[in-house]
């Protein structure tokens, strides 16, 4: 069994890897990579389940690159810029 701090450790390189968030509806997804007109998915839902989707349309959602090459743990470090990037959404 994996201890609340491993799978802590496994969100952070997780985060990582992620490039971007495409918006579906009302929620959000991971994007880990931008293949043209696809992106490559993951979804973590409230009940922990994680999701892949591999080749899923752009033209399903809205989807925006961080900015400057930046991941996720990058712009979750400062506030300022998380809240414009989830501005650009609305």
């Amino acid at each position: 069994m994996k201890t609340v701090n491993e799978l802590r450790n496994s969100m952070f390189k997780l985060r990582e890897e992620v490039i971007g968030l495409i918006k579906i509806k009302d929620a959000f997804e991971l994007v880990l990579t931008d293949d043209g007109d696809y992106v490559h998915t993951i979804d973590v839902t409230q009940m922990g389940s994680v999701n892949t989707t591999c080749g899923l349309p752009k033209s399903r959602g809205k989807f925006i690159a961080f900015p400057l090459g930046l991941n996720m743990n990058d712009m979750l470090s400062n506030p300022s810029v998380w809240v414009e990037y989830m501005n650009n959404f609305n």
